[in-house]
């Protein structure tokens, strides 16, 4: 599947600059200074219990996944082409390859990766693509306080990168390109926050009135 990221650079020069694209994205044009990714862009969402993929070409749907409790939260990794899902009444974090129409496998096959007690329910993730590294948000579902936790893409490795104490998880995002990751909680105290993703050099942005960040 291909994303719809687009990844600029400049090079500066004395008197001048060059601009291109990263490996893996095309130039538009020469003005513009847009970069796309080549081929058609395939879009993966979830109605709750099914994996979608949308051919935003063809206009055409397809189910990868089917048949799970709930899925609550998911991610992809472009290069493995592989899907990731939390889902809270398995109490588990699932993953499975997405099948294409050129291997002629027509459904995956959920595959789970993490499991959790009673005590402990997953609440989003992300995929970091670049070292093949998992990190989501899991909650205590008696004081509603979280954690952020990281582990391979197959969840060997499982280790806590922001203990807890996190008030209200809701959602997660990594960016391996600068090495960071976001998360927002929506409790006493609602808030978005960053750290590096060795869970050091944490910060709070200063947003004001934010109500319910997901």
């Amino acid at each position: 599947l291909n994303t719809i990221y687009f990844f600029f650079f400049f090079v500066i020069r004395l008197g001048s600059h060059k601009c291109g694209c990263h490996s893996g994205f095309d130039s538009v044009d020469n003005v513009s200074g847009v970069c796309k990714s080549p081929g058609p862009w395939n879009l993966l969402f979830s109605d709750g219990s099914n994996v979608i993929s949308l051919n935003t070409t063809l206009r055409k749907e397809r189910e990868v996944i089917f048949g799970e409790k709930r899925i609550q939260s998911l991610d992809f990794d472009p290069h493995s082409h592989i899907v990731f899902w939390t889902d809270p009444m398995d109490l588990s974090i699932k993953r499975s390859f997405i099948p294409e129409s050129s291997n002629q496998v027509e459904i995956g096959h959920p595959q789970i990766i993490v499991s959790f007690t009673k005590s402990a329910v997953p609440v989003d993730l992300s995929v970091d693509w670049v070292a093949q590294n998992l990190y989501w948000l899991e909650v205590d579902g008696q004081t509603s306080k979280g954690q952020v936790v990281t582990a391979k893409n197959d969840g060997r490795y499982r280790r806590s990168v922001v203990p807890r104490g996190i008030d209200t998880p809701t959602s997660i995002v990594v960016n391996p390109i600068l090495g960071e990751l976001y998360w927002t909680q929506a409790g006493s105290n609602p808030r978005i926050e960053t750290v590096w993703m060795d869970g050091n050099n944490s910060f709070q942005f200063g947003f004001a009135f934010i109500l319910l960040p997901l």
